[in-house]
């Protein structure tokens, strides 16, 4: 299934509604290349519909929260390179990737800002690994070589544990690298805050890309430290 990206199989469609309004849906399932698992076949990566037009985009079904993606965006490895610190910070699952019953909305980009929120109600199992309920926001900033965002989530578990999770995470293309920065805070109901710094950068050469990032977690007392190194080869315009 890869040190780099999930393996995924999915489909989308648009429909052009007229005046400048469409439709879509968006629905995708991971996929286990080694045993051709099924389970993508439910297709909980995401399963959407949206509406789409001047005004921005409301989406609605199971989808990623906002105060995920700066810890994917600013992070040399992504969310699944071997080296990325997303196994360092947080609960886990109660801060997840992704949401059920969510009624989302994406702004229109006016001078470089974007913003998204989003209201999950949750269909899952009570318990403190899942996503319940909870409010999300993020807000971008992209100018040029220059991106920056910030983003807040709000999460009660069904065990009722309130979890708040912030960070920030800015960006920018030198030209001979691309440098990046990301901090993280989760702070739950009765527990240390787990507090996460990450800074990397991704170097064109040899014909692909090197990337290197340096991470820390600290929670309480316990503090932990990741140095990584790795580079990418691309052996045509589709594999890695």
């Amino acid at each position: 299934n890869s040190g780099y990206n999930s393996s995924r199989l999915g489909f989308r469609g648009v429909e052009d509604l007229g005046g400048g309004m469409k439709a879509s849906f968006h629905i995708e399932g991971a996929l286990a290349n080694d045993n051709g698992n099924s389970s993508g076949l439910t297709f909980q990566r995401r399963s959407t519909v949206s509406l789409e037009g001047g005004m921005g985009e409301v989406r609605l079904g199971r989808d990623y929260t906002p105060h995920f993606w700066n810890q994917t965006v600013y992070d040399a490895f992504g969310t699944n390179g071997s080296g990325s610190s997303r196994a360092l910070n947080g609960y886990g699952g109660a801060t997840a990737v992704r949401a059920d019953n969510t009624i989302g909305y994406f702004s229109p980009t006016m001078g470089g800002l974007k913003v998204q929120l989003q209201n999950y109600m949750g269909e899952t199992a009570s318990t403190a690994a899942k996503v319940n309920s909870g409010n999300s926001m993020r807000v971008t900033f992209d100018q040029g070589k220059f991106s920056a965002a910030v983003a807040s989530g709000t999460t009660t578990t069904g065990a009722g544990t309130e979890i708040k999770s912030t960070n920030v995470g800015a960006s920018y293309d030198l030209g001979v690298a691309k440098v990046m920065a990301l901090s993280t805070t989760d702070a739950a109901t009765g527990q240390a805050d787990a507090k996460g710094t990450n800074i990397g950068a991704l170097v064109p050469m040899a014909g692909g890309t090197f990337r290197v990032a340096v991470s820390s977690s600290k929670k309480a007392a316990v503090e932990t430290k990741q140095t990584a190194v790795g580079f990418v080869k691309p052996l045509s315009k589709r594999t890695d």
